[in-house]
């Protein structure tokens, strides 16, 4: 597992994402582009990966339409924002 640059870790908007099992490097690297993310921890118990976004979305609903962008994938199981810093 790489370790995210400082960049990645700063403050920001962050989504709990879970992915199909089997889902290879090329197609998760395709999820992310199309929703402007990126991996900064995981995965996690349970398989979840923490996403953070890059830019990061300017406003709620800009973060509504990036989880939404992610919930529309198919190989997006489940995905909802970090509220209020709760990891």
């Amino acid at each position: 597992r790489r370790r995210p640059s400082s960049s990645e870790t700063s403050a920001g908007p962050r989504a709990r994402v879970l992915f199909e099992p089997d889902l290879t490097v090329g197609a998760l690297q395709t999820v992310l582009q199309g929703a402007g993310a990126h991996i900064i921890d995981g995965p996690a118990d349970g398989d979840v990966y923490t996403l953070g976004f890059s830019p990061p979305p300017a406003s709620p609903a800009a973060l509504a339409r990036r989880i939404g962008a992610l919930r529309a994938n198919p190989a997006v199981l489940f995905a909802e924002p970090v509220q209020n810093g709760v990891r």
